[in-house]
């Protein structure tokens, strides 16, 4: 019964990720660069739904690169690059 005790711990401090999605970013990106190859990789370790992670990323244009370095990138049009 131990080893059940503890994947049911263990899932709950998995859902402990951040709901701002500036620390979000920094959360995702550092668990990517840390932990895991691919973002399909970290979205199935931690129980996240990849659609809600990118929508929230999107909100401030960010979008998943797996091409060049797998993390979240500023999107083709920033917020930085507004006027």
């Amino acid at each position: 019964m131990v080893w059940r005790e503890r994947i049911i711990r263990e899932r709950r401090e998995m859902t402990k990720i951040p709901k701002d999605p500036v620390m979000l970013l920094s959360y995702i990106n550092t668990q990517l660069r840390d932990n895991y190859p691919d973002m399909d990789e970290l979205c199935r370790s931690l129980c996240l739904d990849r659609k809600d992670v990118d929508e929230k990323l999107a909100s401030i244009d960010y979008e998943y690169d797996p091409e060049k370095i797998s993390m979240y990138r500023v999107s083709g049009r920033s917020w930085l690059s507004r006027a």
